[in-house]
Formats: C-alpha cells, sequence, structure tokens
C-alpha cells in the first residue's frame, strides 16, 4: 500500500483527492493512509508539477535555462507582454503572472 501511494502522489503527481477519487476512498481516509504509511502529502502535486513543466519548456525552447531570462530577455528588447504571448504560445495573463509572481 505504501508504494502504490508514493506512486500515485509523490511520483505521478495526483492530488489526495486524485487518489480517494481512483480507490473509492474519502479524502481523508486517503491523508490517513498517506501518514501512516509515511508518505510525505504535497499540496497540489498536480498542479505544480504541469506549472514547472509548462515554465521550463517554454525557457528552454528558446535557449534559456529560465523563464526569468527568457522574459527578461525579450522585454530587454523591447517586445510587448501580448508579442511575447503569441511567440511562446501562452496566455498573455500567464506571461505577466509568470513576470510579477505573487
Amino acid at each position: 500500500m505504501a508504494a502504490y501511494l508514493k506512486d500515485c502522489h509523490v511520483v505521478r503527481l495526483q492530488t489526495v483527492s486524485a487518489v480517494a477519487t481512483e480507490v473509492g476512498m474519502s479524502r481523508q481516509a486517503v491523508g490517513s493512509a498517506l501518514t501512516r504509511h509515511g508518505v510525505d502529502r504535497t499540496a497540489h502535486a498536480t498542479s505544480r508539477g504541469r506549472l514547472e513543466h509548462r515554465v521550463a519548456t517554454v525557457a528552454s525552447r528558446f535557449g534559456f535555462l529560465t523563464l526569468d531570462d527568457y522574459l527578461a530577455d525579450r522585454r530587454a528588447a523591447g517586445h510587448s507582454w501580448q508579442r511575447i504571448a503569441r511567440e511562446c504560445g501562452q496566455p498573455e495573463t500567464w506571461v505577466r503572472r509568470r513576470a510579477h509572481p505573487g
């Protein structure tokens, strides 16, 4: 059971709710099982994993190590947020939020 929970929640980045739905148990029961089997809970595992992948994909596609480097380069070149968004294929709001996190 511990290996299954670790695979779902840590390796495949499923949320506790997603695991609960998959196994037909309540969120609380899955949370208790994670604790009982020593598997650390990760909040919003799926969303965070997808975001990190999306950020890394955009940066590397244009030859940058980080998205911050890519955005700084494009802004220094005088590109608008709209132009950057079109270039990288992401919504303008997403690009702006990544440039000004928090």
